[in-house]
């Protein structure tokens, strides 16, 4: 028989962090971040790049719902929101915060 391995989020968890490169489903309201990689699979992926989560944008976490999902994103001057499954994949690299510029 076949055995299914499990796909870990990411091997050097740490060493991603200390150079900025986190998941979009980590960030926390007021934080903004660049889309370095869109993963996943199928429909999932191409929805997302449909809705302009692609490598390059920016994204502004606004809010998270009371019990932590969904969560809200500002990206290509449209809010939209999202469950933290379905971003879980999505690779961005951490932005300094400027004072009050917009996305």
């Amino acid at each position: 028989m076949f055995r299914v391995r499990k796909r870990r989020r990411c091997r050097h968890r740490l060493h991603n962090m200390k150079h900025g490169r986190v998941h979009l489903s980590d960030l926390v309201p007021g934080q903004r971040a660049r889309i370095l990689r869109v993963g996943g699979r199928g429909r999932v992926r191409r929805r997302l790049m449909e809705m302009g989560l692609v490598s390059g944008e920016t994204v502004l976490v606004e809010r998270v719902a009371p019990l932590g999902d969904p969560v809200e994103f500002f990206v290509k001057g449209y809010h939209v929101s999202l469950r933290r499954d379905d971003v879980q994949y999505i690779e961005v690299q951490m932005l300094e915060d400027d004072a009050g510029g917009d996305v």
